[in-house]
């Protein structure tokens, strides 16, 4: 019967997103639809217990082991369930462990085949694979198991893709080329595989013969999304919203663009607040789904406070929840670290270290916590040293990026930690395809804060080019390579993630590429026409063109939206050569001076991260000779000769 066969995709397909309450809320349905169906409740209790909800689930199934076709995949739900449970009933599980034995040797294909769809969905894909064999051995010709089969292969070798693979949806599609989990398990092959033209054609085969159903039009979604045909994507959530207007992934896709294409946080924090009411609806028991959000969505947003207030509440929520798992607590702790709380971010951390003293994500944070308070020290060394030890096969980025930190001194030891940080993230990130799995893989935060610290390393160039500075494009040294490779792949991700942008055509104009630093930095000012830094870059970059009203224009544009603009060396050392240019000399002399005052004075603190206004040597260089130009001009020689005593001793020291 075709509903049931709609029913039944819809349950697993929200099983294997861990949308437990909407798979509960379908089982329900199907219940009542079709009376008391012994496989709805197995839906409805394996679900409970994969959520959290342990002792609940126990007692869902328990009922359930006189079905026959259930009865083995039942006791081994209940055997998973008291291994979660918080106090272990030792004689329960003794009883279960011997039922199961027995069950191994009366259970039938359709026995094994429950068993192994449960494991699957438990995420044990291997052990799943063993009854879902047995099952196929006991009746070659149960497709459920073939496509069962199919979908467990594919979960279990994520990132790559075996024909094997699709050779069980086409085996199960030849027998009946209507199947719904078949032709949703080929499109979702396709999708991993990242042929997502492929995928859609697949799904507009079940999307023309049942428009009411959402889950075509969602995994349709997902690969407008993977290839970023952002009107695609806009015009398939307006065609699931009528369908299913609480849908999570429509939601979720709906924030992205907000956050990170269009770079409006103040849409991007309602939103999450409504979805957080969707979550707390739909998915009230749910840790996973609030801890999944808050690490998609922090980690995408430029440290937005708005953004980042409202994505707290999801972390909150989970470790509030589940107070034992010491993951979700120290989420909370790494949420607070991007608020810039370090005090309350080492709270977190100790108490996820008290639950687990071996949790390397609590013990990173209060490594994280330890370099912020302290600096580099040799204490902080040998944590890290320990920490390498005990993450095993799985690196740690943090790890490098803080060993990065630690040999700030020696930028090759620097450099080699930091590229392998990059590298790390990179490989994890594109075992997806281009998705919200892809952004919180790559992590576009953690990937800025590695470029901050490749920036220390990198070779100094001028920041204000003015007519004698011969300046070719310089793009072949390693590190400036490997620096624009970070920034282009978070820009790629998040064409709206303004500080990537920004970052990025300050690194385009400071080795050469004008041109393109121009493009970005209009980009960043389309985004955001307050954004100071991209005001004083293309002021920077029309001196360098010489087009110095231009100049003069974006230096007024952004003074006009941030005053304290004033209250830097930066500012009045262009104002400076604008002024100069203009024949205006004693007033350029003027604004070199308070540069210089401004910049030898060691209690400044920029009141403005979002443009740099440290001059390095060569901008003081730079500046000197401006001053002495003038100086000059003005017939001031000896001042002009003590300025130039102090440039050869700024150059020689």
């Amino acid at each position: 019967m075709e509903e049931v066969a709609w029913l039944r995709s819809n349950i697993h397909y929200y099983l294997r997103e861990k949308c437990y309450g909407h798979a509960q809320q379908i089982s329900k349905q199907a219940s009542t639809r079709f009376g008391e169906n012994a496989e709805f409740s197995f839906y409805h209790g394996f679900a409970s217990l994969l959520e959290g909800q342990v002792q609940k689930g126990i007692n869902e199934l328990t009922p359930l082991q006189t079905e026959r076709d259930l009865e083995l995949a039942v006791v081994i739900a209940l055997t998973y369930a008291h291994k979660q449970a918080s106090t272990i009933d030792r004689e329960s599980l003794y009883s279960l462990e011997s039922k199961l034995k027995e069950e191994k040797k009366l259970a039938n294909s359709m026995s094994f085949y429950y068993a192994g769809l449960f494991l699957s969905i438990a995420e044990k894909f291997e052990k799943a694979s063993e009854y879902i064999n047995k099952s196929l051995r006991k009746d070659s010709n149960n497709l459920d198991a073939v496509i069962l089969k199919g979908w467990n292969d594919m979960y279990m070798s994520y990132g790559e893709m075996h024909m094997s693979i699709l050779d069980c949806f086409e085996l199960a599609l030849n027998k009946s080329d209507k199947n719904i989990e078949a032709l949703l398990g080929l499109a979702k092959f396709k999708y991993f595989a990242k042929d997502h033209e492929a995928s859609n054609l697949t799904l507009d085969r079940l999307i023309v013969n049942n428009p009411e159903q959402v889950l075509p039009l969602v995994e349709k979604m997902k690969n407008e999304f993977a290839m970023q045909k952002w009107d695609a994507v806009v015009d398939t959530i307006e065609r699931i919203i009528p369908l299913d207007p609480d849908n999570i992934e429509a939601l979720k896709a709906r924030i992205f663009l907000a956050l990170c294409k269009n770079s409006d946080y103040i849409e991007a924090a309602d939103q999450l607040n409504r979805f957080f009411s969707v979550l707390e609806s739909v998915e009230t028991h749910n840790g996973y789904q609030f801890y999944n959000t808050t690490q998609m969505f922090s980690k995408a947003c430029g440290r937005s406070s708005a953004v980042l207030s409202q994505v707290y509440r999801f972390a909150q929520y989970a470790s509030e929840m589940y107070p034992n798992n010491v993951e979700y607590l120290s989420e909370v702790g790494y949420q607070c670290i991007l608020q810039g709380k370090y005090k309350e971010a080492l709270s977190f951390f100790k108490a996820a270290s008290k639950l687990d003293s071996n949790s390397i994500m609590a013990l990173c944070g209060l490594t994280l916590c330890q370099m912020h308070e302290n600096g580099p020290t040799d204490q902080i060394a040998q944590q890290i040293e320990l920490l390498f030890e005990m993450q095993g096969v799985t690196k740690m980025p943090v790890l490098y990026r803080l060993s990065a930190q630690l040999n700030a001194k020696n930028s090759s030891n620097a450099v080699s930690f930091l590229n392998t940080a990059y590298e790390t993230k990179i490989a994890v990130a594109n075992r997806n395809p281009f998705s919200l799995d892809y952004i919180k893989d790559l992590d576009p935060d953690f990937l800025l804060e590695v470029f901050k610290e490749y920036k220390k390393h990198l070779p100094k160039k001028p920041s204000v080019i003015v007519g004698y500075l011969l300046y070719p494009q310089d793009g072949s040294d390693s590190s400036v390579s490997n620096c624009f490779n970070i920034l282009n792949t978070i820009v790629v991700a998040c064409p709206g993630l303004i500080s990537a942008l920004y970052e990025l055509a300050r690194l385009k104009y400071l080795f050469g590429f004008a041109s393109d630093a121009q493009k970005l930095a209009l980009q960043v000012n389309d985004l955001d026409s307050t954004h100071a830094g991209s005001q004083v870059l293309l002021s920077q970059i029309y001196i360098q063109q010489q087009m110095f009203a231009k100049a003069g224009q974006s230096l007024e544009m952004c003074l006009s939206y941030n005053f304290k603009v004033r209250d830097s060396s930066m500012y009045h050392f262009l104002n400076g050569v604008i002024l100069k240019n203009m024949n205006q000399l004693n007033e350029a002399l003027s604004s070199f001076t308070s540069s210089l005052q401004i910049a030898n004075s060691k209690s400044t603190i920029s009141h403005n991260r979002m443009y740099e206004s440290d001059l390095n040597i060569i901008d003081k260089a730079t500046l000197y000779l401006q001053m002495i130009e003038i100086q000059t001009a003005l017939g001031q020689l000896a001042e002009a000769g003590k300025t130039m005593q102090v440039r050869l001793d700024l150059l020689i020291s």
